[in-house]
């Protein structure tokens, strides 16, 4: 369950997080009859035998629904064991950072049919995370904060937090265009810049001041921005 960081906001659909198994296992059974005529005998006969082939047991094949799993890299690893850690001995902004992409990850998954009132409160809530990281921590958590945003996306850069994941039910979007276009501006960069060893290569594809100069932004988040990507 993610942990409730989210600011008020009014919602006009109930949310539903159950996920369904998409597929149902069906068991496949065949058989083969293959006509074989020998030979004659001495009355010249001809003699018709019919037998069964055995057939190799055939397995349905299973949609993937989860997101999929971070490549072992050396980066990976290391994240992997700092969220192991941060799980058990973190502070309360980082488990509950933890917590909601946690969520995310489990029913936002492509290949998880979601119905677009509630994959948009899930969208929402990834938004609120960036933005409470960005807006509502202090510079000494920040850092810590970041660097945790920025390798879920990149540990599932092929599965939840993928592009065609993650700028899903704009349609949906119950919060104002505001939001949305800063939300949408914070995927790019965190997109860009989640791989550590393309971080800099990532941010000469983007105008940095000109996405950090955003009204939704506070002057301190624009700052830690600054500070972390060494601007």
């Amino acid at each position: 369950m993610a942990l409730p960081i989210t600011k008020q906001k009014n919602f006009s659909h109930n949310q539903s997080d159950g996920s369904q198994d998409p597929l149902a296992m069906l068991a496949v059974e065949q058989t083969v009859a293959a006509v074989v005529q020998a030979p004659a005998t001495e009355s010249n006969e001809a003699v018709t035998v019919t037998t069964t082939a055995p057939v190799a047991e055939v397995k349905p094949s299973v949609a993937v629904t989860a997101s999929a799993p971070s490549s072992t890299t050396s980066a990976n690893v290391a994240f992997d064991t700092m969220v192991a850690n941060l799980r058990k001995t973190g502070t309360v902004e980082q488990r509950a950072v933890i917590a909601n992409f946690d969520d995310y990850l489990k029913t936002m998954a492509l290949g998880i049919p979601i119905d677009p009132n509630d994959g948009v409160k899930k969208q929402f809530l990834l938004w609120n995370t960036i933005e409470m990281v960005l807006n509502r921590v202090s510079f000494g958590e920040f850092d810590t904060l970041w660097k945790i945003v920025l390798g879920y996306f990149h540990a599932h850069e092929n599965g939840a937090l993928h592009e065609r994941a993650v700028y899903r039910f704009p349609e949906a979007w119950l919060y104002g265009q505001a939001e949305l276009d800063t939300f949408h501006k914070m995927i790019n960069l965190i997109k860009l810049t989640a791989n550590p060893n393309a971080r800099h290569s990532g941010l000469k594809q983007l105008d940095f001041n000109r996405t950090v100069a955003d009204p939704l932004l506070s002057e301190d988040a624009k700052a830690r921005l600054a500070v972390f990507y060494g601007k």
